[in-house]
């Protein structure tokens, strides 16, 4: 990914290019830490362009007209829930995608509730198993989730009414059976 500098003409986004730098995204990068990185990047990149606009400097770069060009979709509840049907790495970019804002999240069901919770953190485990995807596997201090292909291990969670905390203190005072579930 990376950011741009470009005129603005009467379209959105379509305007000629002045300047451009990448940013790589690491596998543990979340929407947070990207967002961090591409502000500094941006910033960097405006005093640039600012400096060639004083100079007189500017060359630009039509940008090209595709039509694979997409508008992102709009964060709705709906999108941001997890699919645990899905492969670990959709789950896991899912999650990453979204955190810290407005985060994934999923329905933890046990036999005695339904609690909604959001995943701010997570990490997976590729690991061959025989489990359903949606299936909780909990001990003292950690909390995972079957998925096609192995376990999404929860890090960091919020459940309502309470603030984000990381598993090991929120298993403290939540009571978890085998039969607890996500889908």
């Amino acid at each position: 990914t990376g950011v741009t500098t470009f005129f603005i003409d009467e379209k959105i986004d379509t305007g000629a290019i002045i300047l451009q730098e990448e940013c790589p995204i690491s596998n543990k990068d979340t929407a947070g830490i990207l967002h961090d990185k591409l502000m500094s990047l941006g910033a960097q990149l405006v005093i640039k362009t600012t400096r060639l606009v004083e100079q007189n400097k500017v060359v630009t770069i039509d940008q090209k007209n595709t039509t694979s060009s997409k508008m992102a979709p709009k964060l709705t509840k709906e999108i941001c829930e997890v699919n645990w049907n899905l492969p670990i790495e959709k789950i896991y970019n899912h999650i990453r995608g979204l955190s810290p804002y407005p985060a994934a999240w999923t329905t933890l069901h046990t036999p005695s509730d339904s609690l909604y919770l959001k995943i701010y953190d997570a990490s997976l485990e590729r690991i061959q198993h025989n489990f359903e995807p949606g299936a909780v596997v909990v001990d003292k201090s950690s909390m995972k989730i079957v998925a096609k292909g192995g376990y999404i291990h929860l890090l960091q969670i919020q459940l309502p009414g309470k603030r984000r905390m990381a598993i090991k203190d929120v298993l403290n005072g939540l009571n978890l059976d085998s039969k607890a579930h996500v889908v």
